[in-house]
């Protein structure tokens, strides 16, 4: 295929890029794409279980899952900046519901005032993306710092609260955390590999977190 007719030429490119070498096609990271799909799957599974805890801020971490899978896909999909728009405003889903537990545990807020800060500050999160652009990742940097904090003031008002999911959930970023470092420095790349990469396997890792991280929060308290 002519360059000139790929799909996606017609728009602003990403900004980022990982190890996997983009094809000129609809889907130009076939690996990444597909694999961001799996955190649709966990939100698909995770139904079920909101159904029989009835408690509604559970039904947070189950959407956060299903709407994260496209927004990735988006990106890996087309390698546009609208496409890493959206990646990085799923990114803001998952900092997000983690500092929103964090806090509705910490100060004993229930469903609904956890629910309506989470959307506040999700919102918020994406219009500084589209008002300052490389603000994306510091954005999402700082949230993952600020709910590591909550964790850590938690862990000092109920040290005997039973973490076990919580410390699985972590361990299992570490690992993906490793696997994505490998692949965006190339330490561990072969762009020509279609079907499974780095940056794959740090999507079905968090994939994974969001299900320990629902095991969890059901858990823990009553929102």
């Amino acid at each position: 295929m002519d360059v000139a007719t790929c799909p996606w030429d017609g728009f602003d490119a990403a900004t980022i890029s990982f190890c996997e070498a983009r094809l000129c096609g609809w889907i130009v990271e076939p690996a990444n794409a597909w694999t961001s799909l799996s955190k649709t799957l966990v939100g698909l599974a995770l139904i079920p279980a909101c159904w029989r805890a009835r408690r509604p801020a559970l039904w947070a971490i189950s959407s956060t899952a299903l709407l994260q899978g496209p927004l990735g896909f988006s990106l890996h999909a087309t390698g546009t900046f609208w496409g890493e728009a959206l990646d990085v405003c799923g990114m803001f889903l998952i900092s997000g519901l983690l500092i929103t537990f964090a806090l509705a545990r910490l100060r004993g807020w229930g469903s609904r005032r956890l629910i309506s800060t989470y959307v506040v500050l999700t919102a918020c999160s994406a219009a500084a993306l589209f008002l300052f652009r490389p603000s994306g990742i510091w954005v999402f940097s700082a949230q993952l710092v600020g709910w590591a904090t909550l964790e850590v003031l938690h862990a000092r008002r109920a040290p005997r609260a039973d973490r076990r999911w919580l410390w699985r959930m972590v361990g299992c970023f570490a690992l993906g955390f490793a696997f994505w470092l490998g692949d965006k420095t190339g330490l561990a790349c072969d762009p020509s590999n279609h079907v499974i990469n780095g940056h794959a396997l740090w999507h079905l890792a968090t994939s994974a977190c969001l299900a320990l991280f629902f095991m969890f929060e059901a858990g823990h308290g009553d929102t």
